[in-house]
């Protein structure tokens, strides 16, 4: 009998079902990628998890599981997942890839040595791989190994300048001298144009002791750049070592009076000097220091009204403490070019530095006329009035000062707080004195002068002397050897009738050997409240001795005597 007709062959249901289960796996795998895009991790790994139920060997589900396990720091399940990627699919390196990235983040950096290993045994010519496998070396402070890993990547024809630079840092590392002039060697012959490697071999041959090879290199450099500051003074530098000081002070006179230089130029090759310098900061080298004055006044010579030359120059002087030369230099740069609010603040604090308080005073008001509100012109302002006694003045500009500050700026808040206090105890304001002072430690708690200066300021009303009490420990704490703050604090144990620690600690305070009247005098008080009064009229004396302005101390003196 024949069979129906529309009977199927034997397997072929079968083989119809395994179909539809596939399709059904990539539509559930397609939708877990849309969450996972969507960055819906619970939810993509529910879908995955039901597609792999379908087809559990499939290498792209098992991936994206793995990822997905990961999203959720499951890292357990996201390396057990991807190491079966790998090993369903091992011809496809981006799961030996994946594994290994997984194995790095989860600190596991032997294992991802190890599926590095596995995977260029399969793909010998993977340069990202061994990039990779190297990296993970050196997380795994394997510097020795990484060293072979890179040297194996420049074997194999991959010469870049990545390597190399990795090269750099792992042979200076392990102390790998001839590596180190090899990598610096390739980086040169790699980046023709970059200062830096050329100067680092320099470098390098001058720490080896080899000033000979190293005179040599940056001679070819100055060939290359004849007008090059760093190229000068490195080769000058070299000279002397090697104890040829002609060639050396030939080159420098050479470089300082080049006839084809313009003021622009020699002001560049200063500029370079003081602020570019590889050579670290000028101020700590007088030859550089020099060098850089010597270009600045070649410059003035060509054109005495060089705006930059001057104010360049100035600013050389302020950090040298030429404070009277460096206002000088600084005006005459602003009348070239008043427009720069720094050079104005820059020659009013040049003034009140070198004691020219009404100099100071007007310079910084006539850079606020051209710069209203400037906060830097408002505080050279305020401190030059309250050296000149203009308290009023002073206590204005202080507080416009503060209110131009930035919300950031607490350690200059504190500073002008406490200047402002002090302002105010002046002006016997002692309300808004202490409030200023409070504001200062409020936005700085180290102040230690304004912590000093509001206890003093309590002490010598005789109230909150508690507080006063904290105040000075406190200044004393942040600097126990300042005499000042030492004579503060016996001063307050003083008003609290503590006689043997306000001696105590006056003594302390003399013996610092920077005690000023002020310690003396006290120290005379404290003495005459112990009954010593032979060792208070010595020390009243020698008060007197310091500040013969002291009228106070004579009457006290007097006062002795008739007795």
């Amino acid at each position: 009998m024949v069979g129906d007709a529309t009977a199927q062959a034997p397997g072929v249901q079968s083989a119809l079902d395994e179909d539809s289960q596939t399709t059904h796996a990539r539509k559930l795998f397609v939708r877990g990628m849309t969450r996972a895009f969507l960055e819906d991790y619970e939810a993509a790994i529910a879908y995955y998890e039901q597609a792999l139920g379908l087809t559990p060997n499939e290498a792209p589900i098992l991936s994206a599981l793995a990822e997905a396990k990961a999203e959720t720091e499951d890292v357990t399940s996201a390396l057990y997942y991807a190491e079966r990627a790998r090993d369903r699919a091992p011809d496809n390196a981006a799961y030996h890839t994946q594994l290994a990235d997984l194995q790095r983040q989860a600190g596991r950096y032997d294992e991802a040595i190890r599926t590095y290993d596995r995977m260029l045994g399969r793909f010998p010519e993977n340069v990202d791989a061994r990039m990779d496998l190297a990296q993970t070396q050196i997380e795994a402070q394997k510097p020795d190994a990484a060293i072979d890993t890179y040297e194996a990547v420049l074997n194999r024809g991959t010469d870049t300048p990545r390597v190399h630079l990795e090269l750099l840092q792992l042979y200076r590392q392990t102390e790998n001298a001839a590596g180190i002039e090899a990598s610096l060697q390739a980086l040169m012959r790699h980046r023709p144009a970059d200062q830096l490697y050329p100067h680092l071999l320099g470098q390098f041959y001058m720490e080896e002791g080899r000033t000979g090879e190293a005179i040599e290199l940056y001679e070819k450099l100055l060939r290359r750049r004849p007008g090059s500051v760093n190229v000068v003074m490195r080769l000058t530098s070299l000279y002397r070592e090697a104890g040829r000081t002609g060639e050396a002070d030939s080159l420098l006179q050479g470089f300082v009076n080049d006839a084809d230089a313009s003021p622009d130029q020699f002001v560049a090759r200063a500029r370079s000097l003081t602020e570019d310098s590889q050579f670290g900061d000028s101020g700590d080298d007088p030859e550089l220091r020099a060098t850089a004055e010597r270009l600045l006044n070649r410059a003035l010579e060509m054109d005495p009204n060089h705006a930059d030359a001057l104010a360049l120059l100035g600013d050389l002087k302020y950090e040298a403490g030429e404070f009277e030369r460096s206002a000088e230099l600084l005006q005459r740069a602003l009348q070239q070019n008043p427009r720069s609010p720094q050079r104005w603040t820059r020659a009013a604090a040049a003034h009140l530095q070198a004691g020219q308080a009404r100099r100071a005073a007007n310079v910084a008001d006539e850079g606020l006329l051209l710069f209203p509100g400037r906060a830097s012109l408002l505080r050279v302002s305020a401190y030059a009035s309250m050296n000149l006694g203009q308290n009023a003045a002073a206590a204005k500009r202080f507080r416009e000062a503060i209110d131009a500050l930035d919300a950031d700026q607490n350690t200059v808040r504190s500073q002008l707080n406490g200047a402002l206090g002090l302002v105010y105890a002046r002006m016997q304001q002692f309300s808004k004195s202490d409030a200023a002072y409070a504001r200062a430690l409020d936005a700085n708690p180290e102040h230690a002068e304004a912590a000093n200066n509001y206890a003093f300021s309590l002490a010598d009303r005789g109230v909150h002397l508690d507080r006063a009490l904290r105040l000075a420990r406190r200044a004393v704490r942040l600097d126990s050897t300042n005499a000042a703050y030492l004579d503060t604090l016996g001063w307050v144990y003083f008003k609290k009738g503590n006689l043997e620690k306000a001696r105590s600690t006056l003594q302390e305070a003399l013996r610092t050997g920077q005690a000023t009247a002020s310690v003396y005098e006290h120290y005379g008080d404290v003495s005459e409240a112990l009954g010593d009064t032979d060792t208070a009229r010595e020390y009243w004396r020698q008060a007197l001795k310091r500040a013969p302005e002291r009228g106070r101390v004579q009457d006290k003196l007097n006062a002795l005597q008739d007795d």
